[in-house]
């Protein structure tokens, strides 16, 4: 059945069907289920990805630095162990800048250093004591010079021995 031309504000004719109940009509045709056939996303852990936004650069530093704190808490832990298998040496509470050589002696092929500390107290020493805030061993002694290795981080932020030397200033009157 036609149902009469409405003819809108715009001018433009508009017809209706209507609809006649058919039982054909009344019969819904069952669609299978839709999701069934959506593949399922894989499953993504969004703390292992990349940041996108993140430069190389700052990656690599931060790998780096993780690496060197992992060293660092590797060698803290070595030297809770050194520490606990040895007394600390009275030289170990100051810093080597504190320390002056004053005199090193030569007790047949052993050189003998003595060492001041800020107050004016002398210690001996030999190769292979400890002296130093940083855990430094004395590795060798000559006739004009202490050489103390110490471990320490370099700029680049990596562990390395370092060589301090103590010289012996000699004052001529």
């Amino acid at each position: 059945m036609l149902l009469p031309t409405i003819i809108l504000g715009l001018g433009l004719p508009v017809t209706a069907l209507a609809a006649t109940a058919s039982p054909e009509a009344t019969q819904v045709e069952v669609m299978p289920d839709a999701m069934t056939h959506l593949v399922k996303a894989p499953e993504i852990d969004i703390e292992t990805i990349r940041d996108p936004f993140i430069s190389h650069l700052t990656l690599e530093q931060n790998l780096r630095q993780t690496n060197l704190q992992s060293r660092l808490q590797r060698m803290n832990a070595e030297q809770a162990d050194i520490e606990a298998s040895r007394e600390k040496d009275i030289l170990e509470n100051f810093d080597l800048t504190a320390l002056k050589l004053v005199a090193i002696l030569q007790k047949g092929n052993e050189h003998v250093a003595m060492v001041e500390d800020p107050v004016g107290k002398g210690y001996f020493v030999r190769v292979g004591r400890y002296m130093g805030r940083n855990n430094g061993q004395v590795t060798s002694i000559d006739a004009s010079t202490i050489i103390v290795v110490e471990p320490s981080i370099n700029p680049v932020g990596e562990l390395e021995n370092r060589e301090v030397k103590l010289t012996l200033n000699e004052v001529s009157e």
